[in-house]
């Protein structure tokens, strides 16, 4: 399982560019911090941010685990997840430092903190390698469930699970190409946006997008700005979109007709043509919509595919 440095930007994160030279430098400046501990584990807890990818890949420079911890999580929940697992190191912003004061007093172990922004900006002198893991069987993620029901439980994923995910996107159907930006807009403790927004594009030698946060304008900014080509969502984000188009399309006779004439010829392109100022409000770029995480109502896929879409179902 190969990642390789290329000639090309890596990550968007608003007006900052980060070529993939940057990324591997990033990240084995970030492993270099905790390297002499010799990790079994690392978390990550912090919402998405370039430091967030950094941290998460260094963890596999290092050989190690990686534990993303939902950044949303009551200190009590981070305290559970830290007992249980133990990792050795973990990563936060410094916003969350008071916070982390509460959760550490709660631990059985000392684990060494890194705090985002007291890590020096010398990147530059590290080098820029392709990293390649071997050991297909080594535990590369564990993910934990929201707890809803009990305690939170711990996931594993293999390299090799995770291999066969890319795989499949990537070499059997390909969505994600060198030449296709995806949207990080989902929080990456989730297994779906960990895997599809950011380790298959980097994986693939393509462009992550970061959303600064989830408001409507940033997430429409980030489409229009970057050439976004895939989208990866949950059921309750398209449907809040589509309520949006189909409350427009429905005050307007032409484009209500219109929709039913699109649905009756049922063509891509014909649906691309007639409702191509809904593509430009998405950037004009969108070739897939990936949604996972529950069952999307089969009248929005549909509604979507009549708009000219492709949506795409994860349904492991």
């Amino acid at each position: 399982m190969k990642f390789t440095v290329r000639n090309q930007i890596a990550a968007i994160w608003k007006d900052r560019k980060i070529s993939y030279t940057e990324f591997f430098q990033q990240s084995a400046m970030y492993a270099s911090l905790y390297a002499d501990i010799k990790p079994d584990k690392v978390a990550v807890f912090s919402p998405n941010r370039p430091e967030w990818i950094f941290a998460f890949f260094s963890i596999w420079m290092n050989r190690a685990t990686a534990v993303p911890i939902d950044f949303m999580s009551l200190p009590s929940e981070v305290a559970y997840i830290l007992n249980d697992c133990k990792p050795e190191v973990i990563f936060i912003p410094k916003e969350y430092s008071e916070v982390f004061d509460k959760i550490e007093a709660d631990l059985l172990y000392h684990i060494k903190v890194i705090i985002f922004e007291d890590i020096k900006e010398d990147f530059k002198k590290f080098e820029t390698v392709d990293f390649e893991q071997t050991d297909m069987e080594k535990t590369a993620v564990i993910t934990y469930t929201s707890g809803t029901t009990g305690n939170p439980k711990g996931v594993m994923l293999t390299f090799e699970n995770i291999l066969k995910n890319l795989e499949a996107v990537i070499d059997y159907v390909k969505i994600f190409t060198p030449e296709r930006t995806t949207l990080v807009l989902l929080p990456m403790h989730h297994i779906l946006p960990l895997i599809g927004s950011f380790i298959a594009p980097l994986f693939a030698g393509g462009t992550m997008a970061f959303a600064p946060s989830m408001v409507s304008e940033d997430i429409i900014n980030t489409l229009q700005q970057n050439k976004v080509a895939i989208m990866i969502g949950v059921p309750r984000l398209y449907e809040a979109i589509r309520k949006g188009v189909m409350d427009k399309i429905h005050k307007n006779h032409v484009a209500t007709m219109l929709f039913k004439v699109a649905k009756t010829v049922n063509s891509q392109k014909f649906s691309k043509k007639v409702f191509g100022a809904v593509h430009a409000k998405f950037g004009g770029n969108v070739q897939f919509m990936v949604c996972g995480g529950a069952k999307l109502n089969e009248e929005v896929a549909n509604d979507y595919k009549t708009l000219g879409f492709e949506m795409l179902e994860d349904t492991g």
